[in-house]
């Protein structure tokens, strides 16, 4: 963000006449929602919601258990990952943050990208989350 609007990038761009920049919100999908969970970290008086579309915080590669549970009878790899991005929910309401978390049980990561319908949604949430916001 520093490096947008140290450039000029808001002005290039028109945001600064189109937006209302003291309503910031940043936005990412897949490792991008990492990245913006991390901006939300560095920059909390500057951003007012962060939008984070299946965010991916693990590492480069499975661990060993990870890769060996695909087909587990207990807690399959697909089970945990959702557990996961449910208890990534609770912890940061738990740290105080508000949350509103949105589960698609019938999608996979980056539907959005090959379903228009799922794209539609994505959009439409989006939307209802910034303009419920503030």
């Amino acid at each position: 963000m520093l490096w947008a609007v140290g450039r000029g990038v808001w002005r290039l761009d028109g945001i600064g006449e189109r937006g209302d920049l003291s309503r910031l919100f940043v936005m990412g999908s897949s490792s991008g929602g990492n990245l913006a969970y991390h901006a939300g970290l560095h920059s909390p008086s500057k951003i007012t919601g962060l939008i984070l579309n299946q965010p991916y915080f693990g590492g480069t590669t499975r661990t060993k258990s990870e890769a060996a549970s695909d087909e587990d009878p207990v807690l399959p790899l697909r089970a945990n990952d959702t557990m996961w991005q449910r208890m990534f929910v609770e912890m940061l309401e738990r740290a105080g943050a508000d949350v509103v978390g949105r589960f698609d049980e019938d999608g996979s990561h980056a539907a959005e990208l090959f379903d228009a319908a799922k794209a539609e949604a994505l959009c439409e949430e989006v939307k209802e989350f910034v303009h419920g916001c503030c």
